[in-house]
C-alpha cells in the first residue's frame, strides 16, 4: 500500500502531482476532470519513496 499523500505544483500552463499511485490513468483523468483542465495538461510524478530513499531509482513519468 502506498501511502495516501500527494503534492501538487499548480502553475498557469498545467499542473504536476507527486505520489504514490496504483492507477495512474484513472488518477489522472479523475483530477483533470475535478480540475477542470485537459489531461493533457497535468502530468504525474510517481514516486516510490521506500526505493528512492533506499536504491535512489528516478521516478516514473507519465
Amino acid at each position: 500500500m502506498e501511502p495516501m499523500n500527494f503534492f501538487a505544483d499548480v502553475r498557469p500552463d498545467g499542473v504536476e502531482l507527486v505520489g504514490p499511485s496504483q492507477t495512474p490513468d484513472m488518477a489522472r483523468n479523475a483530477t483533470a476532470t475535478l480540475l477542470g483542465i485537459a489531461p493533457e495538461k497535468l502530468r504525474l510524478n510517481l514516486r516510490a519513496l521506500v526505493e528512492d530513499l533506499v536504491v535512489g531509482l528516478k521516478p516514473i513519468m507519465f
